[in-house]
């Protein structure tokens, strides 16, 4: 089965789920850092972390319009869903200190 984005509205839809989805993981993520946060740190280690995301997130779309240019979005897709089950059982294996 292939899912497609039909229709303007359901591109839309798909969007506005993902940014609710954004709204509830946010907090939680500051949260956990906030826990794992050294006293006297706390700017720093913030903007360390948010910092490097946000350049690792302009990357990922550069790389991203790249591969999609070139291979196409099957490709691109198919790459983002390993990438993201291989993240996944990693995380399964971190320790809780």
């Amino acid at each position: 089965m292939r899912l497609a984005v039909l229709t303007p509205i359901f591109l839309i839809a798909i969007q506005a789920l993902l940014a609710f989805a954004e709204v509830i993981i946010n907090p939680s993520w500051s949260a956990v850092i906030a826990n794992a946060l050294d006293k006297g740190k706390e700017r720093t280690i913030y903007s360390d972390f948010y910092g490097y995301r946000s350049m690792f997130e302009g990357l990922a779309a550069i790389t991203g319009g790249i591969v999609a240019t070139n291979l196409g979005f099957h490709s691109l897709f198919g790459l983002m869903a390993g990438l993201a089950l291989t993240a996944s059982i990693l995380a399964l294996f971190l320790g809780s200190d």
